[in-house]
């Protein structure tokens, strides 16, 4: 459990956003809110902050989708399939693929515990 400005809430932190109705979000996906629909989507530019991870895919019914937002804790990330990060690898997103990789590229969003299987990897956000 922690505290922030008086209000409690267990570690990990996850937290239920709103998505689009054609929203494609999976369970690993590095997402960031859209700040003119107000809706979480997949991160797609370095500039923009990230929101989080999903942990399951997109609720199309409920329209949303449950986002782990802590850091310190692991989580599953989703990577481009050809990329396997080995364990202490920063993870970045990157435009040109459109996904998560251990390649440089803008600011690192993650730190890969262990080594990454069958495109996904267990990293901390950072």
């Amino acid at each position: 459990m922690s505290t922030y400005g008086g209000v409690v809430r267990p570690d990990p932190v996850i937290v239920t956003f709103p998505v689009a109705a054609a929203s494609t979000l999976l369970a690993g996906m590095v997402v960031e809110m859209n700040s003119s629909t107000h809706v979480a989507q997949a991160f797609s530019v370095n500039s923009n902050v990230v929101l989080g991870v999903c942990t399951d895919d997109a609720d199309l019914d409920r329209l949303i989708v449950a986002v782990y937002c802590g850091k310190g804790s692991s989580v599953r990330i989703k990577c481009q399939a050809s990329i396997v990060p080995l364990a202490g690898d920063l993870l970045y997103f990157s435009t040109t693929l459109g996904s998560v990789t251990n390649v440089a590229s803008g600011t690192a969003i993650a730190k890969a515990i262990g080594t990454g299987m069958n495109g996904y990897v267990e990293a901390i956000l950072i």
